[in-house]
């Protein structure tokens, strides 16, 4: 009786192996920012528009780019904590796996 309970035991753990290693393996890469398709240029016609505010909407330009380089910057940091924690789980798991086997 306690041998059907191993095989169960060892059986239910490969079947819990094979779908996490299969799952990591399918791990999604970084998320990508969608592109606005570029538009036709026009050529501008000459508006007067207060120096102030140009400064101003340049100055709100390089703020965002700065805040995209971050944003990158950060989901390259939590893609990687993604892949440690996988190795975690796939030691823990080995670890589970060697020890139903050995009892």
């Amino acid at each position: 009786m306690l041998r059907k309970w191993n095989l169960l035991a060892t059986i239910i753990v490969a079947v819990s192996v094979i779908s996490i290693l299969s799952i990591s393996a399918e791990e999604p890469g970084p998320p990508s920012i969608p592109q606005p398709e570029p538009t036709p240029k026009q050529i501008p016609k000459p508006d007067p528009i207060a120096g102030s505010e140009v400064d101003s909407l340049k100055k709100q330009i390089a703020d965002l780019n700065l805040e995209i380089k971050e944003l990158k910057m950060k989901i390259d940091e939590l893609n990687q904590e993604i892949k440690n924690l996988n190795q975690i789980i796939i030691e823990q798991i080995k670890v589970i796996y060697k020890w139903i086997i050995s009892r």
